[in-house]
């Protein structure tokens, strides 16, 4: 070990060539190297591709009479839930949609409760559910992803405007 510690990181030709600048830019390569693949894994772990913090999106329209909660992040292949929460009519009855890109990007594995009507709407689907005593109607949809790339939908009701839904499905 050298005596002064100048002469550790100098050029050396004895008993190996060793050019130390070139050997101290590849060290600053490695640890950036290292942060980028510490940051990858810490946003993985949040959810940036799948479940999780960064994933979950709770969304609502501005009268607040539908709520709908999903993943923004999904993976071809697997199957995931939205929530859709939808506040009973002038009629009684609580009507929901699912429009835009969603049916070319989804496959609804189950709807939960079973809808008492549904018809076609637009490029979608509306379901007519019956309310609780509050005249709310809790939806669950259990979804198969199908699609690879950026989705956009929208959840519809007849009373209220549309929630706009955004999600990115990965190969």
């Amino acid at each position: 070990m050298p005596e002064n510690p100048a002469e550790e990181f100098a050029d050396r030709h004895y008993p190996l060539q060793e050019d130390m600048q070139l050997q101290r830019r590849v060290w600053r390569f490695e640890r950036i190297g290292w942060g980028v693949l510490y940051l990858f894994i810490i946003l993985t772990l949040l959810g940036l591709f799948s479940k999780g913090v960064l994933s979950k999106v709770r969304t609502q329209n501005d009268s607040g009479s539908v709520v709908v909660e999903y993943q923004r992040f999904e993976r071809n292949g697997t199957i995931s839930n939205l929530t859709l929460r939808v506040k009973a009519g002038k009629d009684g009855t609580a009507a929901i949609g699912l429009d835009g890109d969603f049916f070319n990007n989804f496959t609804i594995e189950t709807i939960q409760p079973t809808p008492t009507a549904a018809r076609n709407q637009g490029t979608g689907v509306g379901w007519v559910f019956q309310p609780d005593a509050e005249g709310w109607a809790t939806v669950r949809l259990s979804m198969h992803a199908d699609g690879v790339g950026l989705v956009r939908s929208a959840a519809v009701s007849a009373d209220s405007s549309p929630v706009q839904l955004t999600q990115f499905i990965y190969p």
